[in-house]
């Protein structure tokens, strides 16, 4: 009976973990203020639907959206999760004026953005391809990200990140939803 409880408690873990929900954990000062070193994450993989078993066209999944945190892989590093927030969607053209993103020529309001952390250095204008997505740190000043390499295919997007589940020292932000 032991066996059999422990068998099934390890399927389930295995489920969750493959096609529900991920943790995570932010190595780097890229997302702050929203998301802090040591912030230990929940991503929620089922969310964008696992496009490895064409579940989105089965489902009634929601689309990456613009200001999704999203969690995901660069093709130039696989290995690595990545952690920023989704700025330009499929088509759209990203342009720089003094820090502020211009999504189509007009700025984009960003109320999660410390201003304090704003890059004025001027960038190339983007057209954001088919199937692509345009993706930021919320901290402009040290963030690496899709104005360095570029946008993100749909299918690297491991999914967006629900929940901070823990903060090491400090434990107020434990079980916040991340906005």
């Amino acid at each position: 009976m032991v066996i059999r409880t422990v068998f099934a408690f390890l399927v389930g873990v295995i489920f969750v973990y493959t096609f529900v929900a991920k943790p995570a954990s932010i190595p780097s000062r890229s997302m702050e203020d929203t998301l802090l070193i040591g912030d230990q994450i929940v991503i929620n993989r089922f969310a964008y639907g696992d496009r490895r078993f064409g579940w989105e066209s089965v489902l009634p999944l929601s689309p990456p959206g613009r200001g999704d945190v999203v969690v995901f892989r660069h093709p130039d590093t696989p290995e690595i999760d990545y952690v920023k927030r989704i700025v330009g969607l499929p088509g759209e053209t990203i342009e720089f004026d003094d820090g502020v993103v211009l999504i189509n020529g007009q700025p984009l309001d960003e109320p999660y953005l410390n201003r304090l952390y704003l890059n004025r250095r001027p960038s190339p204008a983007v057209r954001v391809p088919l199937d692509h997505y345009f993706v930021m740190g919320d901290h402009r000043l040290v963030s690496t990200d899709s104005r360095r390499w570029g946008t993100v295919p749909r299918d690297l997007l491991g999914g967006p990140a629900g929940w901070i589940l823990a903060s090491r020292g400090r434990w107020e932000r434990a079980f916040r939803r991340i906005r």
